[in-house]
């Protein structure tokens, strides 16, 4: 059973997830320019999940996007990959991660990947 007093927590928690947006914007645009330029250059991707899996590798040795966590049992701090498929990533990180991926693509295939589409003058992110 739900307080008022909890529920701004509990909205802002849910507020600061990833977006659906976010996620259709990385699998439905930024994935399939990418793996229609890797094509291009001769490589084959089994599906996207392949192509995802070697970008997040990719992006782990050079281009990383880190967020600094803390042990709940040590306190010592450590360092963690952002990646689209992390439940617990946020909003803010999500669409760090995406701008990672694009500037890696850019670079390694010299693709252009669109930007999000505009509804109501507000960039879907």
């Amino acid at each position: 059973h739900l307080s008022k007093y909890h529920l701004p927590f509990f909205s802002m928690a849910i507020s600061q997830k990833p977006t659906f947006n976010q996620r259709g914007y990385y699998w439905l645009v930024v994935i399939p320019c990418i793996r229609k330029a890797a094509e291009e250059q001769g490589q084959c991707y089994k599906d996207d999940k392949d192509l995802h899996s070697d970008i997040k590798h990719a992006l782990k040795d050079n281009h990383a996007i880190y967020v600094e966590k803390s042990s709940l049992l040590t306190g010592e701090v450590y360092r963690e990959v952002v990646s689209i498929s992390d439940d617990k990533g946020d909003k803010e990180n999500t669409a760090k991660y995406i701008d990672a991926v694009i500037n890696w693509a850019a670079e390694f295939y010299e693709v252009i990947v669109p930007e999000p589409v505009k509804v109501n003058n507000k960039k879907v992110n």
